[in-house]
């Protein structure tokens, strides 16, 4: 059985690639491969493990330079080389799978030595220092979420790959017959509220402070509306200071790390929200259009793709606070459009993101690569 592994670094929660990472491991393993994971935090190894052979934990320590961040870890990296090439001379895979850019700092020179096909799924655009510290212009191959990460890619590092969409499961992320009221109630909202929501790390990329703005213009004129922060991460501090000097504790909720998205999508929020300045998709307005959630996302990057105009969603540009209030006033005033916006970005996931798509889609750029016949060298060939 020809065998893939993949390497994967990551945080402690589940989120978008690490979500890709166990739809790529269960297709490949439906596709007859055998899979071996290296990561270096068991977050996912419940849901991974029936799609892998092995699960081997694996730290990959960073060389990089990036103004006060220095990381220079010459021994760590040595030991990290000497077990990755025992367990490439163990598992001899035919093609090395690297989700995400860091382990490619690692994987492509060792690549070159074992002589074995690396492809790198870049899930999100990173600046030229990153990409060059991880030697990802060396990669054989490359994987992205969406025509703008792919045009990042080519414009910073000179590579360029095929796009497979992230997927959802429609299935489970589907509107729901009739709202539970019980989440509502447990985080004090109103019955009858049009809740607005955004779901997603509370990081400073994706503006959770110009939704507040927004959201308090909207809410000085209309009682009934209520915002929720489905979400953790470094801005958490700083957005609850602000909702409680601005006096919304009542208006606005933060909820902070949950289990599970899904419920809010289905029974809490009413229009879903992304006021970021740049994505490499939008996994999450994907899982809010497939529950047939409206959607008003920033007009950039990636999220230009998961939207269609006036369709599926309203579309304001990045950081314009006034822009986005103007939507959201239309939008609470008119649930027929809601509804109509909800109901065509159901369809939309259905065409563009199911998750067989997506599966799809990474098995034949793992088989594409193995069956390419490329000459490969005993070390980097750098230009």
């Amino acid at each position: 059985m020809t065998t893939v592994m993949l390497l994967h670094w990551g945080g402690s929660t589940l989120r978008g690639s690490e979500r890709c990472l166990i739809e790529s491991a269960k297709a490949l393993r439906k596709a007859g491969y055998s899979v071996v994971l290296l990561r270096n935090d068991d977050c996912v190894d419940v849901e991974i493990s029936p799609w892998v052979q092995e699960i081997v934990p694996f730290e990959f320590p960073e060389f990089m330079l990036d103004g006060r961040y220095i990381s220079l870890p010459f021994v760590a990296f040595a030991r990290a080389w000497r077990s990755l090439s025992r367990m490439v001379n163990s598992f001899q895979p035919a093609a090395i799978y690297s989700n995400g850019g860091r382990p490619c700092q690692l994987a492509v020179p060792l690549a070159r030595k074992h002589r074995i096909p690396l492809v790198c799924h870049l899930h999100h655009p990173a600046n030229r220092r990153y990409l060059y510290s991880w030697l990802y212009p060396w990669v054989d191959a490359a994987v992205f979420p969406s025509d703008y990460t792919r045009s990042i890619s080519q414009q910073l590092a000179g590579v360029d790959g095929v796009v497979v969409y992230n997927g959802v499961d429609t299935d489970r992320f589907r509107p729901s017959v009739a709202k539970d009221e019980a989440l509502r109630q447990a985080y004090g909202i109103a019955r009858h509220d049009v809740v607005i929501g955004q779901v997603g790390a509370l990081v400073p990329h994706k503006r959770p402070l110009v939704l507040l703005d927004a959201f308090q213009r909207l809410a000085s004129r209309d009682s009934r509306v209520h915002l929720v922060f489905v979400g953790s991460g470094p801005m958490t501090a700083p957005l609850c200071s602000a909702v409680a000097a601005r006096g919304l504790g009542q208006r606005v909720t933060v909820t902070g790390f949950v289990d599970d998205t899904l419920p809010f999508f289905q029974d809490v929020i009413d229009i879903h929200v992304l006021a970021s300045v740049e994505e490499g998709l939008g996994i999450s307005v994907i899982e809010g259009a497939a529950c047939g959630l409206p959607s008003v996302v920033t007009d950039s990057t990636g999220l230009r793709e998961v939207v269609e105009r006036d369709v599926t969603a309203l579309l304001f540009a990045p950081d314009d606070a006034a822009g986005l209030e103007a939507h959201l006033d239309r939008l609470v005033k008119d649930s027929a459009l809601r509804d109509k916006l909800g109901d065509a970005g159901r369809r939309r996931v259905e065409h563009l993101f199911s998750l067989e798509s997506y599966q799809q889609g990474i098995v034949t750029a793992v088989a594409s690569l193995i069956r390419r016949v490329r000459p490969m060298t005993s070390s980097p060939s750098f230009r």
